[in-house]
């Protein structure tokens, strides 16, 4: 049975509430009262509830102030609100402050009862559901000694385990299993990491550590049966070293391998080239599948002497930037990369002059031309990626005032955009809407600063009493003025920038939906869900696939006829 306290200042309620609700033949028992936040705060310490319904309207702390308390020191605890009111406001902030359920004193429907204890329950053993997934995942990351290999190779990379006796000697325990021998060292990125980091809950890192790992071993040990030994660097970020040597028809056979190690033969010294393309191809869809990334790889020079696998792996950190002036993601070898050239400060400086100029009398055919000629150069001269990121977010031209849409998707981040491509694409699309901006009919400065201030906070509690404090105009006369000047109410226009926000991030692919929907300002995921479908037509699921990640939009077209492209 599932445990429930009853919070409420007022006796007869919850009298009504023990003696009006079959408890049992429902599945539940009441363990606790209390008559205000405080009071609920210590029962909840003392028995630890499944589940609190919570009157809204109580002295000492009010059920709101409460919900924020528990949402913060007890999570596991699902929440429901009691109000006499029927105003869906109180709904909508019971939600915000991460209510599960909503339910009416009075008339107290059983109908209504039930239906918000039945989605606490079934909220509760979901969330468990996925906790013993978790602990079962990390007895499983105990058993695959991945935390062990990771340390090892940590020890490799730092140098404590310099000599070759030391790395042999020190693997062994945990079976690694490395020799006197020639190796080739892989080293894999998940590409775009920054926005990959982001998509999940830093308490899952272990779980999609593991799961990356997993698939990246048993393809390995599927597609081709090499010996490999797999370690963990940091977050999104691993290392293959390969067993190179002889020839296919001679290879010799090992067996007894310890897990992550591969049984099987040597590489092939005359097709590495050959087995990386095809295991890359072999992994892209899978990790495409369960975990939605691409990898990116970089392959070092044949290690030959132990002592070298810190120099070679250094090496490859620094091959993964070529990934940069890639338009397809593909293996990086050390063979055939050339490094990164001197800046060319008189042609980007040229170029930063002449967007200047355009931007000052702007046309889209003067800016398409612009972007074609600043991605030759970049593609010509192949500067340093940093560099060129850096010189990318300078041209920042401003924006104007008193737009409606002046407060557009903020100027882009380009410092962690993955390749040429996608850092030019951003900065296309953000021209395209900032000139769109530019012929908003312009409106009252107190209406441009409060919809600045609605677009800035779109993740927070947004009411027209809020919004008038910030312009400093009185509710009503706020919400006249806006309704004239916008077109629609201020509620509506909030919950349409929000769904537009949403779209935006679905289209970016950079969250988890709950993630974003809690960026739009939704704590509560059904009803976001709903509201999505109302605006759209369709689930954010459904929405997310209709569409493709839009940065590379403008640049495909332009980029055409460039002098060369080494990706």
């Amino acid at each position: 049975m599932k445990s429930v306290i009853l919070v409420d200042d007022e006796s007869l309620i919850k009298r009504h509430l023990r003696e009006y609700i079959p408890w049992t033949a429902w599945g539940y028992r009441i363990v606790g009262e209390a008559a205000n936040g405080e009071e609920a705060r210590e029962v909840c310490e003392a028995l630890q509830p499944d589940i609190a319904l919570i009157d809204i309207t109580m002295p000492v702390m009010d059920g709101l102030t409460l919900l924020d308390h528990l949402n913060r020191d007890h999570p596991d605890i699902r929440c429901i609100i009691l109000t006499a009111h029927r105003d869906f406001n109180y709904a909508q902030r019971a939600i915000r402050h991460h209510a599960c359920g909503y339910i009416l004193k009075s008339p107290l429907q059983l109908a209504e009862v039930q239906e918000a204890l039945a989605r606490a329950s079934r909220d509760i053993e979901a969330n468990r559901t996925l906790s013993e997934t978790r602990d079962a995942q990390q007895l499983l990351l105990h058993q695959y000694q991945y935390p062990l290999r990771r340390q090892y190779f940590d020890h490799i990379l730092r140098g404590v385990l310099a000599e070759p006796e030391e790395m042999v000697r020190g693997g062994q325990p945990i079976g690694i299993r490395l020799a006197k021998a020639e190796y080739r060292l892989l080293l894999c990125q998940v590409d775009e990491l920054e926005q990959y980091k982001q998509r999940y809950p830093r308490q899952d890192d272990s779980l999609l550590e593991f799961s990356m790992l997993e698939i990246v071993r048993e393809t390995l040990q599927e597609f081709a049966p090499v010996r490999f030994e797999l370690f963990p660097i940091a977050l999104g970020q691993f290392a293959i070293l390969l067993r190179q040597g002889g020839s296919a028809a001679g290879a010799r056979m090992e067996a007894g391998a310890g897990v992550g190690t591969g049984v099987g033969a040597e590489l092939d010294d005359g097709d590495v080239a050959g087995f990386v393309v095809e295991f890359n191809r072999k992994l892209e869809r899978p990790m495409r599948q369960y975990l939605d990334l691409q990898l990116c790889m970089a392959i070092g020079r044949p290690i030959r002497l132990l002592r070298k696998i810190r120099k070679v792996h250094g090496e490859c950190a620094a091959l993964l930037a070529q990934r940069f002036y890639q338009r397809e993601v593909h293996p990086i070898f050390a063979e055939g990369s050339a490094p990164f050239l001197a800046w060319p400060g008189e042609v980007f400086d040229s170029l930063q002059r002449e967007f200047v100029r355009i931007w000052g009398d702007f046309s889209q055919d003067g800016f398409d031309a612009w972007l074609h000629k600043a991605t030759n150069a970049a593609l010509q001269y192949r500067p340093g990626p940093g560099k060129l990121r850096e010189w990318i977010a300078t041209l920042n031209p401003g924006s104007g005032s008193n737009y409606i849409a002046e407060s557009m998707p903020p100027w882009p981040d380009f410092a962690h955009a993955a390749s040429l491509y996608q850092a030019l694409g951003r900065l296309a699309m953000w021209v395209r809407e900032r000139e769109k901006a530019s012929h908003t009919t312009p409106v009252r400065t107190e209406i441009a600063k409060a919809i600045q201030w609605i677009k800035s906070r779109l993740h927070e509690e947004l009411t027209l009493d809020i919004i008038a404090r910030e312009v400093q105009l009185s509710s009503s006369y706020l919400g006249q003025l806006f309704k004239k000047e916008v077109g629609s109410s201020i509620v509506d226009y909030i919950q349409e920038q929000r769904m537009e926000q949403a779209k935006r991030y679905l289209a970016s692919g950079e969250f988890r939906n709950y993630e974003l929907a809690e960026k739009v300002g939704f704590s509560n995921y059904p009803y976001f869900c709903t509201m999505f479908k109302k605006h759209t037509g369709m689930t954010p699921n459904q929405y997310r696939s209709s569409v493709k990640p839009h940065y590379n939009v403008g640049v495909e077209q332009i980029v055409h006829t460039a002098p060369f492209d080494q990706g």
